[in-house]
């Protein structure tokens, strides 16, 4: 009898096990001998903008190689803008609230609207 995969029951118990399941398990544990090796032979590409990798059009398109310091927006110091000419403030006295709907004058009779 061959050795089990990793983690894998026995086939007497997957068989039982599926039947009163009523699925088939998949097994979602992922071991070493499941994965490609990390020392892959370089890609094959065609002819074409991208055939070489180190000098392709998206090396040029980085935005990591774009960015820089950040910019000073504002500086407390100078300004930009200079002032306005200054204008005395008057008093306009109490406004009245608005009220809902439309107003009734009493001394015309008729509707205001506000």
């Amino acid at each position: 009898m061959a050795n089990p995969a990793p983690r894998e029951v026995s086939w007497i118990i997957a068989r039982i096990r599926n039947f009163f399941g009523q699925r088939n398990v998949k097994n979602a544990c992922r071991f070493e001998t499941n994965y490609s090796a990390r020392n892959q032979p370089p890609p094959a590409l065609p002819f074409g903008p991208s055939h070489r990798l180190s000098t392709n059009h998206y090396y040029t398109r980085d935005g990591r190689r774009e960015c820089g310091p950040p910019q000073i927006v504002y500086m407390p110091q100078t300004k930009a803008i200079s002032a306005g000419e200054q204008r005395i403030s008057q008093s306009v006295g109490m406004l009245k609230s608005p009220k809902p709907g439309f107003g009734y004058s009493l001394e015309s009779g008729k509707d205001h609207r506000i």
